[in-house]
């Protein structure tokens, strides 16, 4: 007897992509266009036939965007492929050429990054808040069996999720990541395209043993009992994320209160009422859009900090200070990294710190001089307004007057050209929001007999 993970026929792939749409697709992401990453590779090919069919009869516009890492010569000729498809059914397409840098090495880390930053530029630029990927069942299962061997938390062990944010931050912000295949196998996609009479693309990087993911695919391929077990564990994680993300979303409608300039206040008492690994992700969440910072901290130091008490005095960790204080803990941004803080263009806006949006009239092409109030004394024109606590003053952003001989502070003054707005609160609900229900009703184990 085997275990192996239910086929589907290839005609049923249409209903399977109609199914992840209307699960998934609200009139917020219908708004705009839909952009596809399709590299040429089975999986992205089935994707943009699947979605090309499917709206053909909704009338929502796609994009299609290949990405060359500037790494392989032949990738310019393979995006080309992906740009004649393209043409035949009528969708617009763009390739995108990354500068990777000298030609050394680089890490799947870090081309990915660099897609994913690609890619968040293009969508602004097409009026797109929703990008799909070809990511498969494969590709579930392998990941579930590397965070497996890793020792991953059981967040981790749900593996990707049919919806979620975009993993770069502050190019990512508003945009969300989906994947409509990830309860089909690729033989089935590849059975699919053969129906068609597609050629694919098969990137040589897949068969490289230097990297782990082709080295679990090895391992996979003919285990079926593995995969089967990958499976069963990632529906059970996933059951639980998703639990998770329900209490703690009402917990921080209950209990976080949102400070200006992004900092947050929150009840301790309840804070202990929570399941202990509850209230590490829910901290990790929240420090990372309290300090504008992409990554999540490690789990293991942000324990270490709230058990020591050093919080009791004020503490920095993962650029943002926090403080017990009268029964709350105070979350704020670091004051020695908003003091170096950049300000990086984001679609028609500026983001400062990675954590707070400038736009208005006065927006150009050149970035706005700002720099944290700091140690700077308060203004006389402000001193008779009720001004938030040094802690969380002190990292709020001074924008430069038009002659540069003063400044403004745009979340106490609205009428100074800009309009700021925390980007904070309206994250930390996004990072909790990983959905993976339709991966869990499609997604099945059966037995089989050979």
């Amino acid at each position: 007897m085997q275990l192996t993970a239910v086929k589907i026929p290839p005609g049923h792939l249409a209903d399977r992509f109609r199914g992840w749409c209307e699960t998934y697709l609200t009139p917020d992401l219908k708004t705009g266009r839909i952009l596809l990453a399709v590299s040429g590779g089975s999986d992205s090919l089935a994707l943009l036939l699947l979605a090309e069919d499917w709206s053909k009869t909704r009338g929502l516009p796609l994009h299609v965007v290949t990405v060359d890492h500037g790494i392989r010569p032949e990738a310019a000729d393979e995006a080309n492929y992906v740009k004649q498809i393209c043409s035949k059914l009528g969708l617009p397409h763009d390739t995108l050429v990354l500068d990777l840098g000298d030609g050394g090495p680089v890490s799947q880390s870090t081309a990915r990054r660099a897609r994913y930053c690609a890619i968040s530029e293009l969508a602004r630029r097409v009026g797109a808040k929703l990008i799909l990927t070809g990511h498969t069942l494969n590709d579930q299962l392998e990941t579930i069996f590397m965070r497996m061997t890793a020792g991953s938390d059981t967040w981790g062990l749900a593996g990707m999720a049919d919806l979620s944010p975009l993993p770069v931050w502050p190019d990512g912000e508003g945009l969300k990541l989906g994947r409509p295949l990830l309860t089909c196998d690729r033989d089935t996609l590849r059975a699919y395209l053969s129906e068609l009479g597609l050629v694919w693309i098969d990137d040589p990087s897949n068969t490289q043993d230097r990297f782990e993911r082709v080295r679990v695919r090895r391992l996979m391929a003919q285990r079926h009992r593995l995969q089967s077990a990958a499976l069963s564990v990632s529906q059970t994680a996933a059951r639980i994320r998703a639990e998770t993300v329900s209490r703690l979303q009402q917990w921080a409608e209950a209990h976080i209160e949102w400070l200006v300039g992004g900092a947050a206040s929150l009840d301790e008492a309840a804070l202990t009422e929570l399941a202990s690994a509850e209230q590490t992700r829910l901290m990790q969440t929240l420090c990372a859009c309290v300090a504008g910072e992409e990554r999540l901290l490690q789990a293991s130091q942000l324990e270490l900090l709230l058990q020591s008490g050093a919080a009791e005095l004020g503490a920095t960790i993962g650029g943002c200070y926090l403080r017990r204080e009268y029964g709350r803990i105070l979350v704020s941004a670091e004051p020695g990294r908003a003091a170096g803080a950049l300000t990086e263009r984001l679609g028609q806006d500026w983001v400062w710190n990675g954590r707070i949006r400038l736009s208005g009239e006065n927006r150009t092409d050149r970035s706005p001089s700002v720099r944290n109030w700091g140690e700077a004394e308060i203004p006389a024109r402000l001193r008779e307004l009720p001004l938030p606590e040094f802690a969380v003053r002190r990292v709020l952003p001074l924008v430069a007057d038009e002659k540069g001989q003063g400044f403004h502070v745009p979340h106490l003054e609205p009428d100074v050209g800009f309009r700021v707005s925390d980007l904070g609160p309206k994250r930390f609900l996004s990072l909790l929001e990983h959905r993976s229900e339709f991966f869990l009703s499609e997604s099945r184990v059966e037995e089989s007999f050979s």
